[in-house]
């Protein structure tokens, strides 16, 4: 999601391609760098441009919900094509910040406080996951911020639990869902793939 009236800059960016994992290229010292562009006829939402890897930029007035196509080229010289969609909300909208709300050290469990979640799988690493917010429980991500913890972005529960909500002096009257997408190969995860959402009771 972006929300107009936000400037989104490189260092707090609407989106950092750089964040989507890349599989079976080769390295730097046998290939060059991997380029990101995008699509010949695809479009951002009136006000964002792509800079680097990076989407950057204020939302003009008239800015609306665009599905953007991007070309990622790989050292190989291998290309692909990834559609990412920009909701446009209006100002004054939040977007959920998971690492400054949680703030999650690094050996602690993670107290989601209430907020619902997406897991997905570190392409990269089957040891690991990245968690992102879902406010709507539809299973999606709402935006590419990950939850960071000591900094980084995917990380290995098996030494942590989650916990829905930990505050037992005020007790949360929500739904709290946690979708969990498990794929064995790269793959983006749609809503046509079939999610196990668990419903945490509410608290009495």
């Amino acid at each position: 999601m972006v929300v107009k009236g936000t400037q989104y800059t490189t260092a707090d960016p609407a989106y950092d391609l750089s964040q989507i994992q890349i599989q079976n290229d080769t390295t730097m010292q046998y290939g060059g760098s991997v380029k990101y562009q995008l699509k010949s006829g695809s479009a951002l939402p009136a006000g964002l441009k792509l800079e680097g890897t990076k989407v950057v930029g204020t939302l003009a007035d008239d800015a609306e919900t665009t599905e953007a196509v991007f070309r990622i080229t790989g050292r190989n010289g291998s290309a692909t094509e990834c559609k990412i969609t920009f909701t446009v909300q209006e100002e004054g909208y939040k977007i959920t910040d998971l690492t400054k709300e949680l703030n999650v050290q690094q050996y602690t469990d993670i107290d989601l406080k209430g907020h619902s979640v997406v897991i997905l799988p570190d392409p990269s690493d089957s040891k690991k996951v990245s968690i992102y917010p879902d406010d709507d429980h539809d299973g999606i991500a709402d935006n590419g911020k990950a939850l960071k913890i000591a900094g980084a972005t995917s990380y290995d529960l098996s030494t942590r639990a989650i916990i829905g909500y930990a505050d037992t002096t005020a007790p949360y009257e929500g739904v709290i869902s946690l979708s969990i997408c498990m794929v064995e190969r790269l793959a983006v995860c749609t809503a046509q793939e079939v999610k196990q959402i668990l419903q945490v009771p509410r608290r009495r």
